[in-house]
């Protein structure tokens, strides 16, 4: 997961759905699909792959986040986490702490950047990190 946060990977992406949405069977892409699931023969290996994986994000979101896929929110599973130091470590914690659902990602005017590998333990893409100065020109 933490190649998706990489922008040449995003714009390689991009180009390969608009390539498959006119050409679904190209070569050059589907050999790099190719073998991850096992179950399918066909010769359509991306298109495959990604509705798949729609799928199992799907019932991702349904098991995580909310038992039911519309109730679910990018803010219950993003927060920017405000931790107040040394306060955020004691029993005070519920005074001083702060936790705010955020939309957003790398790639929005206001970054927020969170970590793929934390996510495992804490079920939250907790960012920490957001700017102070925010302008669109």
């Amino acid at each position: 997961m933490a190649i998706v946060g990489n922008y040449p990977f995003l714009d390689f992406l991009q180009r390969m759905i608009v390539t498959l949405e006119k050409e679904p069977e190209n070569e050059n892409f589907n050999k790099i699909c190719r073998g991850h699931y096992k179950d399918y023969v066909g010769k359509r290996d991306c298109m495959y792959n990604m509705a798949r994986t729609m799928a199992e994000a799907t019932e991702f979101l349904g098991n995580k986040v909310s038992h039911r896929f519309e109730d679910w929110q990018w803010g219950k599973l993003h927060v920017n986490e405000y931790a107040h130091v040394p306060f955020s470590y004691t029993l005070l914690k519920p005074f001083f702490h702060r936790e705010v659902p955020i939309g957003g990602n790398a790639n929005t005017v206001k970054v927020s950047k969170y970590s793929y590998k934390k996510f495992q333990t804490m079920e939250t893409f907790k960012s920490t990190h957001t700017p102070n100065f925010k302008m669109v020109v």
